[in-house]
């Protein structure tokens, strides 16, 4: 998420295109916005979630063979509309999924999750010019190893949120006596 505007630089041919990729890449983000919470609420959490990431990965997997500016522009838009729209529903399911006992503790905890992502994001991309290697390559990885993740989490749409861990326990038990 954080490291795609630290790409822009990498990604501009010429110096005005820092600042057309800049606004391209907020309107984006603006998008995603509202079509994360529209997906989410049409199509369910698990399965948008799964389909931003799988948007980001294609993206970020295309990205370091792209070589003019509109195919730049376009691969890396579409792997931000996909990251931001991912991050907006993390924030939607990580609500739902957890127990109100600790739904704030939990919450708070994936937001500084993020923000440790944001500060090692322009350490890695130094690190990546150094040895000459896209960073695409690695937001790439860490997408698909999100998508991996999203497929142990359950359906939280119209779903009753937990109030408590015992009925998390609860229900994943339910669900292991229906799989057997």
């Amino acid at each position: 998420f954080f490291g795609i505007y630290l790409m822009i630089p990498q990604l501009s041919r010429e110096p005005d295109d820092i600042y057309l990729i800049g606004v391209l890449l907020g309107a984006v983000e603006f998008v995603s916005a509202l079509v994360s919470g529209a997906m989410a609420g049409r199509l369910g959490r698990k399965i948008s979630t799964q389909i931003c990431l799988l948007i980001s990965v294609i993206s970020f997997g295309l990205a370091p063979y792209t070589t003019d500016f509109s195919a730049v522009a376009l691969t890396i838009s579409a792997a931000k509309f996909g990251v931001s729209a991912a991050f907006n529903m993390a924030f939607i399911y990580s609500s739902e999924i957890f127990p109100t006992v600790i739904r704030t503790t939990a919450c708070g905890l994936c937001s500084l999750i993020a923000r440790v992502g944001q500060l090692i994001a322009p350490s890695f991309i130094i690190y990546c010019e150094q040895v000459e290697v896209s960073p695409s390559y690695f937001f790439c990885f860490v997408c698909f190893l999100a998508l991996i993740a999203v497929q142990v989490l359950p359906e939280t749409q119209g779903q009753k949120t937990p109030d408590s861990i015992a009925e998390v326990d609860e229900g994943t038990s339910k669900k292991e006596v229906e799989l057997e």
